[in-house]
């Protein structure tokens, strides 16, 4: 990668750099909740009420959804809010490295960073003796996934929050949302059977389904893809339609 988006991503990542506190939620805290919990002896065992997986294999997809949702729902939101109230993106406009460059470059920054992350706690229960998930590729196709609907949304709300301030409130709101879905709270098999049908109509629920899937060495049902290509593409296409670059 060259030109104008290679100088505006290595720029942004050494501004992300210089962020500890956003580097701590989303990047350390997640790690280091994934290694204590796989450190724990009693959570590396298999549980026959949970199908033959252990609790840190459960609670593997969320976390990793956990990770994607802070970078893409939160950090991003904020960050663009403050590019555009600061008139960031309205000088960029004018000049060859053009806002929407930026844009591409605050993206990938982020998904590289949430992709990062996600591999490191897929990782992390084979380095303790866990055991990589059943089937690697559809865990991390459905981490893909859910980063690109995760992405959408918080570009979402990037176009239709005016600040900095509002973007970091609804995007605070949203998450949550997202990690009930994905069982962080309840495990979506431990959910009534209503709730769990509502819940894996939500991008993380139908993305924390296909990768504990792919934990017993299955592959999501289409179903669960077209749930979170839907949830990816209306926002998308919304998000582009509302973005205001001033």
């Amino acid at each position: 990668m060259s030109g104008p988006l290679a100088a505006m991503t290595r720029t942004e990542a050494r501004l992300l750099s210089r962020e500890p506190a956003l580097i701590a939620w989303g990047v350390a805290v997640p790690v280091l909740a994934n290694l204590m919990l796989n450190l724990i002896p009693g959570t590396r065992q298999p549980q026959e009420v949970l199908d033959g997986l252990s609790w840190s294999q459960l609670y593997a997809p969320t976390i990793a959804l956990f990770t994607l949702s802070i970078v893409a729902v939160q950090l991003l939101p904020t960050t663009l809010g403050t590019y555009r109230q600061d008139g960031i993106l309205r000088r960029l406009r004018t000049t060859p490295a053009s806002a929407a460059v930026l844009l591409g470059a605050v993206c990938l920054v982020l998904s590289a960073v949430g992709l990062l992350v996600t591999a490191v706690i897929m990782a992390t229960p084979a380095l303790t003796g866990v055991g990589l998930p059943g089937n690697p590729v559809p865990f991390a196709l459905a981490a893909a996934l859910a980063l690109v609907a995760f992405v959408a949304i918080g570009a979402l709300i990037t176009a239709v929050a005016p600040t900095a301030r509002l973007a970091a409130g609804i995007g605070a709101c949203v998450t949550p949302v997202l990690w009930f879905a994905s069982g962080m709270w309840v495990p979506i098999g431990a959910m009534p059977g209503w709730l769990a049908r509502v819940c894996e109509l939500i991008p993380s629920g139908a993305a924390g389904r296909a990768m504990q899937l792919a934990m017993f060495d299955q592959w999501p049902s289409l179903g669960q893809l077209v749930v979170i290509a839907t949830w990816a593409v209306c926002c998308g296409v919304l998000a582009a339609r509302w973005f205001r670059w001033e």
